[in-house]
């Protein structure tokens, strides 16, 4: 247990690899057979994990340590990572955690502050200055004040995306505020029922609203742009105030035109409708622009646009991620 706990802080040297002088791993990883160490890295599959195989390459390239990446759909992830945490296995060296996860595996005794490796590197104050410091919080805990046990991966904000070349066929405009998203939804209802590719439906909008996070990602845009808040100052719970409420009730009214079944909709079910030409817009994360544009994955390249939150009663607020 405690060669997996002090493995898990190289997750900062696989994370940086490609920017910074990699951080020393002596005493970390198993020997294979012609003596090389290696990691194992647990990953989300898709556009984050691709980044990370070549990140990978790289970092073996300059430290002979090889890495060997284990891939699992963002919905088996967490659980996978579950198992081995509560079972003590040490079947991988490191991890990638949503931030959501993050405090239940700190608070577990199970990952290792990095302030140490930072101090050998001359570094005592800690990461770079170029992280966002609301994304570096969330790689504390407690939160903001405790020591440091990960590093922000993707540090990615929330965008708003829809297809340029279905607004420009309808004369809609890039949508500022969501009565506006709602509105642009119901007409490409009405006029796209043949025009996804190859003929299929395209649906106005897409989300996610599985259970968890998921749900809560593609809300509290929605939520916040509605003048509401999770709690007041006395910090109590204020999520069923008039605002609240009504940006809930706006959600399901948005949700009549999204495809079938979305209320089980991950990120990848998401993506994978916007990818497929299936539905017009959605809320989704920057990582997700490099497959919009490769046409091997995508049926719609160069027709995706991006822009900031739409907002409602006050400006557009979105979440940032890991």
């Amino acid at each position: 247990m405690q060669m997996r706990k002090a493995c898990l802080s190289a997750i900062v040297t696989v994370f940086i690899s490609l920017v910074l002088t990699v951080l020393p791993l002596a005493g970390c990883g198993g020997g294979s057979s012609d003596g090389a160490k290696q990691l194992t890295l647990a990953v989300n599959s898709g556009v984050e994990g691709d980044a990370l195989k070549q990140a990978a390459r790289d970092y073996e390239a300059q430290t002979g340590v090889h890495i060997n990446i284990a891939e699992f759909p963002y919905a088996n992830l967490f659980e996978k990572e579950l198992v081995d945490l509560n079972a003590k296995t040490g079947a991988y060296d490191l991890i990638m955690l949503d931030d959501p996860w993050f405090p239940r595996f700190a608070s577990a005794d199970v990952l290792t502050d990095l302030k140490p490796f930072y101090e050998r590197r001359g570094q005592a104050a800690g990461p770079d200055d170029d992280f966002v410091p609301n994304s570096l919080a969330l790689c504390r805990h407690p939160y903001q004040t405790g020591a440091l046990y990960a590093l922000p991966y993707v540090g990615n904000s929330q965008l708003f995306f829809y297809r340029k070349d279905v607004f420009q066929k309808h004369a809609l405009k890039e949508p500022a505020t969501w009565d506006e998203v709602l509105a642009a939804t119901k007409i490409i209802q009405e006029r796209e029922a043949a025009g996804a590719p190859g003929g299929g439906k395209m649906y106005g909008y897409v989300m996610r609203a599985a259970q968890g996070n998921a749900a809560v990602a593609d809300f509290m845009p929605i939520f916040w742009a509605f003048g509401a808040e999770m709690f007041d100052a006395s910090g109590r719970p204020t999520v069923n105030s008039a605002e609240g409420i009504a940006a809930l009730k706006f959600m399901l009214e948005l949700g009549k035109y999204a495809p079938p079944g979305y209320a089980s909709f991950n990120a990848d079910d998401v993506s994978a409708h916007l990818l497929q030409g299936t539905a017009a817009m959605s809320i989704n994360w920057p990582a997700w622009i490099s497959s919009f544009s490769d046409p091997a994955k995508s049926k719609v390249t160069g027709q995706m646009a991006f822009t900031v939150m739409p907002g409602a009663k006050n400006p557009g607020r979105a979440e940032i991620g890991n």
